[in-house]
């Protein structure tokens, strides 16, 4: 579980994650030459970023689980949530169910910012 406190970031402007997210992330800015650097703190609370976090469980290819991420469990694809104190999965029905009981049966396909087709009813 010391994956647990892993973070990422999605970027919302340059429509890409930022992975490993700590204590933060540093930005050069090509028109000023400036180096800007973000801590946590502002990462967190930034409109630019959407944090995520993993869930400290891998999937059926030792591949890290997170929140945001869209698994495969062998019936459907639903994508992977923090409610409620823990991590779930969040069919769209509004019932979900706790990660924790069906991770290693399911496999990370993609996630909501780059594969958000995958969620849309057929």
């Amino acid at each position: 579980m010391q994956d647990r406190f892993k973070f990422r970031a999605w970027d919302k402007i340059q429509k890409m994650y930022i992975n490993n997210v700590q204590v933060g992330l540093s930005s050069y800015d090509h028109t000023s030459g400036h180096t800007e650097y973000l801590g946590f703190d502002d990462i967190l609370n930034s409109k630019r970023y959407e944090v995520e976090q993993c869930t400290g469980l891998k999937d059926k290819n030792d591949k890290l689980i997170y929140e945001g991420d869209i698994v495969d469990d062998g019936e459907q694809y639903t994508k992977i949530i923090f409610d409620k104190s823990c991590f779930c999965y969040d069919d769209g029905s509004g019932f979900y169910d706790d990660l924790d009981f069906y991770y290693t049966h399911c496999e990370v396909i993609g996630n909501i910012h780059k594969n958000p087709e995958l969620l849309e009813e057929e």
